[in-house]
C-alpha cells in the first residue's frame, strides 16, 4: 500500500501539532514511528490508532517523541557563540544591567546548547545571578537528559580538552557538567507551536537553531513571528546557518 495515503491523517495532524512538515522529515520515518506505536498501542491497524492519537494527549507525546531525533552537541558551530558574546559585550559597556539578561533556547534538545551560552557568559566573567537561560524543547526524554547534565563522548566534537577539564568532572556515568554552569539554565517542555502563550517572556537572546528547516512554511513563519514578539527590541535571535534565509525582511 502507498505509506503516504495510509498516514495522510497522521501527517497533517503532526504539522498542525508541532509544525513538522513529513516532506522534510520523510514518510519512511513517520511510518516507521507509527508501526513503533501500533505495535505498544496494541491497535490493529492504522485508523484504529489514528483515533487514539487524536484522543489522547499521552499518544501524541509519545509518537512525537519518536519523530523528534535529537542531534547536537556542545558549542555546536563556534560562530554563534561568538555572536552571543560579543552583543552581550556591548549590553554590558555601561557596567551590568539592573535586571538579569533574559536569554533563550528553543528547541534546547538534550541541554549541551544553553549550557554552551551559560558557559560563554560565564566565561566571559559574567556572574551567574546576572543572567537567566529559559531551554524548551517539546520531546520529555531530552528534557530529563538535560536536566541530568551527564554526557558522553558523542557531545564533546566542539569542546576543547582545555574547557572539558574546566567545565566537568568525568565520572562513572560520563562528564558531568560543574553545577555553577547548570545553575542558570531553566528547563521546561514546551510546544513551539505556542510560543507566544506557553513563553510570554522578553529575552534578550533567543537561539533557534536547526529547526525552522524541519518546519512547513506556514508554521516556519508563524514561529518566527511569535520570536520576534518575545525579542526585546534591540534583542539578537540566531538561526542556523541555513535558515537565515526564511526569516523575512520585515523581521
Amino acid at each position: 500500500a502507498d505509506s503516504s495515503g495510509e498516514i495522510a491523517g497522521i501527517a497533517t495532524w503532526l504539522a498542525a501539532y508541532s509544525g513538522i512538515s513529513t516532506s522534510i522529515i520523510g514518510v519512511p520515518s513517520l511510518m516507521r514511528a507509527v508501526r513503533q506505536r501500533l505495535t505498544a498501542t496494541g491497535s490493529t491497524d492504522i485508523p484504529t490508532y489514528q483515533d487514539l492519537l487524536l484522543a489522547s494527549p499521552d499518544e501524541q507525546q509519545n509518537l512525537v517523541e519518536l519523530v523528534v531525533v535529537p542531534e547536537t552537541w556542545f558549542f555546536r558551530d563556534r560562530h554563534p557563540y561568538a555572536y552571543l558574546r560579543d552583543h552581550v559585550a556591548g549590553l554590558m559597556r555601561g557596567g551590568l544591567p539592573s535586571q538579569p539578561l533574559r536569554l533563550l533556547s528553543a528547541p534546547c534538545s538534550t541541554g549541551e546548547e544553553p549550557y554552551s551560552m551559560a558557559m560563554t557568559l560565564l566565561d566571559m566573567g559574567l556572574p551567574s545571578q546576572a543572567f537567566s537561560i529559559d531551554a524548551v524543547d517539546i520531546c520529555r526524554r531530552s528534557i530529563r537528559k538535560a536536566r541530568l547534565a551527564v554526557y558522553g563522548k558523542h557531545s564533546f566534537r566542539g569542546v576543547s580538552e582545555e574547557e572539558q577539564r574546566r567545565h566537568f568532572q568525568a565520572t562513572a556515568k560520563g562528564q558531568a557538567l560543574h553545577p555553577a554552569i547548570r545553575q542558570p539554565v531553566h528547563f521546561r517542555r514546551s510546544n513551539l507551536m505556542n510560543a507566544q502563550t506557553e513563553l510570554g517572556s522578553q529575552y534578550d537572546v533567543i537561539f533557534c537553531r536547526n529547526l525552522l528547516i524541519y518546519l512547513e512554511e506556514d508554521a516556519s513563519q508563524q514561529l518566527l513571528t511569535s520570536l520576534a514578539g518575545l525579542l526585546k527590541v534591540g534583542g539578537l535571535l540566531i538561526v542556523g546557518s541555513a535558515e537565515s534565509g526564511k526569516v523575512p525582511s520585515s523581521l
